[in-house]
């Protein structure tokens, strides 16, 4: 089929995109990831004052976070994670069947599954009748070590969702945010296009390329022309202005404006406009950039400076969007390979995360799911048969789990909804539990969260990975 007839297929079966978030579904726009700018400091870089970062304390750098970076991949539209990782009955038994989710008509108990990431972890379709076995594992490994692989612990959400909807609450950056986890000159990269859980997240700045980063912690407008030496010197007269000058300054047209980059005019500012060697851009350390075919596309340029980066602690939590994962309608060929190029992505962030000799958890998000009619090809759109990943990648060894899967299905190949995980706000909460647990911090799961979800959700009991740091 022609390139043309692929991206025709989409609107076959769809009504024509004319949304941004139906561009991605579609794969006419193909990915997508950005900075997060704190309001203030757009404020300042629209009045062309300055674009240092806000971090822990409104913009003056807090130092390295002592917590794993966390990086979130979202397949816009509509991929079947639960086709490539077998769901399980709420006894941890097998399903009947499970034709409808595209491992094949006569998949039943004797169905051919693996388990790469360790005894106690999810089984992976091995490939049975109508399916060459799942592609994001075959992705995964065409990219990540066999050494990262068994550093590397995996728990598999089943959850509810809406399909095609961005509506679906699976953005964990307030959450991570109000948990500590932001950079030391930049608070959060990239965008996660899926509504808020819980709490609001900082607001968005696109990125395309390592030269939007350094844009966005340098100075604009006409201060721009000025040099290092400058720059230097004016943030530290600013920065020492007394209270009563700062008062005097605020009468004056523009006033405001300066009296904010007063507030934002700290050490750690200065530091950024006099600094020629800040450690921002992957193309220069040779082996991270070699994970990503040394930055050989846009994608994977755009891809690496953000985990790059989140890696590094220079900015908190990391989000990467892949367009063209509505499966609906789709052949299984172009869904496999739409499969492949994800465990791709993961493949490449996990063994990233393990050439810097940094711990990283990884979660996997869609929107909704979708169905089989003939053990093969997914034909329906179908959210309950909805499925998200987490990653917990440890340097010093696989971290330890107690079990594979929250929450679970029924016999009839669905989510069982009788669990507290039938909404993605509340498997956004479990999964930011387990993210707590993996630093050790469970015990701070109720107070960061509050009473938007169950309880029953953050007790240590329906947690998977055992609450305790281990890297």
């Amino acid at each position: 089929m022609s390139k043309k007839n692929k991206k025709n297929e989409f609107i076959y079966f769809h009504k024509k995109p004319t949304t941004r978030r139906e561009f991605l579904a579609s794969g006419l726009v193909p990915f997508t990831a950005s900075f997060f700018l704190p309001p203030i400091l757009d404020v300042l870089a629209r009045n062309g004052v300055a674009q240092a970062a806000e971090t822990l304390n409104k913009c003056g750098g807090g130092g390295l976070h002592p917590y794993a970076p966390f990086v979130n991949v979202n397949l816009a539209g509509g991929a079947s994670i639960s086709g490539n990782v077998l769901p399980k009955l709420p006894d941890g038994s097998r399903l009947p069947n499970y034709n409808q989710l595209g491992y094949g008509g006569n998949s039943g108990q004797n169905i051919v599954a693996e388990k790469p990431f360790g005894a106690k972890g999810p089984e992976f379709n091995a490939g049975n009748a109508g399916s060459a076995g799942s592609g994001l594992l075959q992705g995964i490994r065409s990219v990540a070590s066999p050494t990262t692989l068994a550093n590397t612990t995996v728990v598999s959400f089943c959850i509810q969702s809406q399909d095609d909807s961005r509506s679906n609450a699976y953005d964990m950056s307030g959450l991570l945010a109000k948990a500590g986890i932001t950079g030391s000159f930049l608070p959060g990269l990239g965008e996660n296009r899926n509504q808020k859980a819980i709490i609001e997240p900082p607001a968005p700045l696109n990125v395309r390329r390592v030269d939007d980063v350094r844009a966005a912690i340098g100075v604009a407008g006409r201060l721009n022309a000025l040099n290092d030496f400058q720059k230097d010197k004016l943030f530290k007269t600013i920065r020492n202005l007394s209270s009563v000058q700062r008062k005097r300054i605020a009468r004056f047209a523009g006033g405001e404006v300066l009296s904010q980059l007063v507030e934002c005019a700290t050490g750690k500012n200065v530091d950024l406009v006099s600094a020629n060697g800040l450690d921002i851009d992957p193309s220069q350390n040779a082996s991270f950039a070699n994970v990503w075919n040394n930055l050989g596309s846009a994608r994977e340029e755009q891809f690496a400076t953000v985990v790059y980066n989140v890696l590094k602690k220079n900015a908190g939590v990391g989000n990467l969007t892949m367009g063209g994962y509505d499966y609906h309608g789709n052949n299984r060929n172009t869904t496999d390979g739409r499969d492949i190029e994800a465990g791709t992505v993961l493949g490449q962030v996990l063994e990233s995360a393990a050439v810097l000799g940094q711990p990283i958890v990884v979660s996997l998000t869609t929107d909704g799911s979708v169905s089989s009619r003939d053990g093969t090809n997914f034909s329906s759109d179908s959210g309950n048969r909805g499925m998200a990943l987490m990653f917990f990648y440890s340097p010093t060894g696989r971290p330890e789990q107690i079990n594979s899967q929250v929450g679970a299905f029924t016999k009839g190949q669905v989510v069982d909804t009788t669990f507290v995980m039938s909404r993605p706000e509340s498997g956004t909460a479990s999964m930011f539990a387990h993210y707590l647990a993996f630093n050790g911090r469970l015990g701070e799961a109720s107070s960061i969260v509050g009473r938007q979800v169950s309880p029953e959700i953050l007790k240590e009991e329906n947690v998977l990975i055992t609450n305790v740091k281990k890297f």
